[in-house]
């Protein structure tokens, strides 16, 4: 339904912007400066809305009754996933505390090397534990059904 308005959109302003995209006369150097961020940030925006999020949200919806049900069907696991969510977090939050203080506050190299392979190894250690776990949670709160010939 959102396909056709967004289109329509980004089309027809689109075609609004070439003809300043390509004028030869006065003050088109200061228009072309305008239009074309205004061009990228439309096409961007057109394959963001139509393509990533839509994938991102269905991902997050899927995740959140994972847990629902996991948290009627298995306590631990759902624990053992929160976990490993958690190292996850806090290990993306070093590194990238560490890498903006870059900006602010001069730290000893070795401080800095330390806690970002810290941080690092936190959120690598944290995905691959999740990754992990995660079939078996969604084998727990969906279990494949046999297949049988009538199914063939």
């Amino acid at each position: 339904m959102r396909l056709r308005l967004k289109l329509m959109t980004v089309g027809t302003t689109l075609v609004g912007l070439i003809p300043l995209l390509r004028a030869p006369g006065s003050g088109a150097d200061v228009m072309k400066r305008i239009a074309a961020p205004m061009v990228g940030g439309l096409i961007t925006s057109a394959f963001l809305t139509l393509e990533i999020i839509p994938v991102i949200s269905t991902y997050w919806r899927y995740e959140e009754l994972l847990w629902e049900k996991l948290a009627e069907l298995n306590e631990r696991m759902l624990n053992r996933l929160k976990l490993f969510r958690a190292m996850l977090g806090a290990g993306a939050a070093v590194a990238v505390a560490l890498l903006l203080s870059r900006i602010y506050v001069s730290l000893p190299k070795a401080w800095f090397a330390a806690g970002l392979v810290l941080g690092v190894a936190l959120f690598v250690a944290g995905t691959a534990a999740y990754l992990i776990q995660h079939p078996d949670a969604r084998r727990i709160v969906w279990p494949a059904e046999p297949v049988t010939q009538e199914g063939i």
